[in-house]
């Protein structure tokens, strides 16, 4: 996969304080896509 360029740069998390590094994982076209829409019904626990 690496000769495909799949990963490259990416920041393995576990290398950076806190083990967190700001990043996005997901391609543009993909990037503020909802998946989950709460609705009026919703009787989950907050």
């Amino acid at each position: 996969m690496k000769d495909f360029g799949y990963g490259k740069g990416y920041k393995y998390p576990h290398d950076f304080p806190g083990h967190w590094v700001e990043q996005q994982y997901l391609p543009d076209k993909m990037k503020g896509t909802k998946y989950y829409i709460e609705d009026e019904n919703c009787k989950e626990i907050r």
